[in-house]
């Protein structure tokens, strides 16, 4: 159970560290975050789509931010060297708000896919560990602390 609440811990250091980050931007900066009429119409884009999905979450509207993290994933992410990643990121938006959902299954099956494809992914590994304790795979989730504190 402590070791679960470890990787719940680190989970929630991560969001605070995205938030904090958030915070310190301008005036400026918030005022382009798009809303979700703007990602909704004909200009919508990968980029806004997962801008939307993290202000949702951060209004805790995992439901919405569930759905804005599928449709940026079904548009993908621009050509070019950071494609991946920026798809883990939009999986990982996805995994979150699976999870805040209590959607365990599919929330592990989110998080294990990226941390294939990405084996440093240290906020994928802290999730997929919450979620296997809360599906009660206490000893996958010991190892998914493991990786966490290997990275």
């Amino acid at each position: 159970m402590e070791e679960a609440e470890a990787v719940e811990t680190a989970v929630q250091e991560s969001q605070e560290e995205v938030g904090s980050g958030a915070a310190k931007e301008d005036g400026a900066a918030r005022q382009t975050q798009p809303t979700e009429e703007q990602a909704d119409g004909e200009g919508r884009d990968f980029a806004a789509l997962c801008a939307l999905s993290e202000a949702q979450a951060a209004q805790r509207r995992p439901e919405a931010a569930l759905a804005s993290a599928r449709a940026a994933l079904a548009l993908g992410p621009p050509p070019g060297p950071s494609a991946a990643s920026e798809a883990n990121r939009a999986r990982q938006m996805e995994g979150m708000a699976l999870l805040e959902l209590r959607r365990y299954d599919e929330a592990g099956v989110v998080f294990f896919a990226i941390t294939e494809e990405e084996p440093d992914a240290l906020d994928a590994w802290a999730a997929l560990g919450v979620t296997m304790d809360a599906l009660g795979q206490r000893e996958i989730a010991r190892t998914c602390e493991q990786e966490v504190r290997r990275i």
